[in-house]
């Protein structure tokens, strides 16, 4: 982890912002999916 050291502020916060992002789609994704699975179910 010592790159993300060397990296300056703007940097992490793009990293971070990119990984937030990331992990929200992965949740809003999983959402829809059952959403859906349950609809189909009734």
């Amino acid at each position: 982890m010592n790159w993300l050291n060397n990296l300056k502020v703007g940097q992490k916060l793009v990293v971070l912002i990119v990984v937030f992002i990331i992990g929200l789609v992965g949740v809003g994704m999983t959402g829809f999916y059952y959403l859906n699975k349950t609809s189909n179910d009734c």
